[in-house]
């Protein structure tokens, strides 16, 4: 994964400046092809009439990654330039940089349940259940959530408080989810 942010110094060749200033980085994107450049005039009309398919199609395409292009343009004189990066499957730009001493509850991450059980008696009873992620390369700091939840069957949950990485909070709460219908269950 390849993440560059959205400014960078570097020469600019433009009359102006002849030296290195702060250039505004973009993707650079092919625009559409204009249907009067001579190859493609030429292709429409072998492809008209009858005859079918003319020309060969492309189909052994090997490649899986495409070269990234930057589009740098220089704020102070405007000039344009393009800058190629090597191949890569996954491109960010601008995205926050990830702090590797921020990092809370990698291994473990806990689980707090606070379950009112609608009986005769009317007890409240308090779950702790530590749940064991799989090794995961989270680096994010970690997240705090609190949920109030509705009645469920019998049980009413009245906190639900969960400390994981932002990240893998989706993961967590279905993990917990089947942990309540087991609970319920037995």
């Amino acid at each position: 994964m390849v993440n560059v942010p959205k400014e960078r110094k570097t020469y600019c060749a433009g009359r102006k400046c002849r030296k290195h200033e702060v250039h505004k980085v973009t993707q650079y994107k092919s625009g559409k092809a204009s249907n009067f450049a001579q190859g493609k005039r030429r292709y429409d009309s072998k492809q008209m009439g009858f005859g079918g398919q003319t020309k060969p199609v492309f189909h052994k395409k090997a490649k899986t990654t495409r070269k990234i292009v930057l589009r740098l343009e220089c704020k102070k004189c405007k000039t344009k330039k393009h800058l190629t990066l090597k191949r890569t499957k996954h491109f960010e730009l601008g995205a926050k940089k990830q702090e590797s001493g921020h990092t809370l509850f990698r291994d473990t991450s806990f689980v707090h349940l606070t379950v009112e059980h609608d009986n005769e008696e009317d007890q409240t009873d308090s779950v702790f259940r530590t749940m064991q992620r799989p090794d995961d390369d989270y680096h994010t700091s970690g997240g705090r959530m609190f949920l109030s939840m509705l009645s469920i069957d019998t049980a009413k949950i009245v906190t639900y408080i969960i400390n994981v990485p932002i990240d893998s909070t989706r993961e967590l709460i279905v993990r917990a989810w089947e942990f309540l219908i087991f609970v319920f269950v037995f």
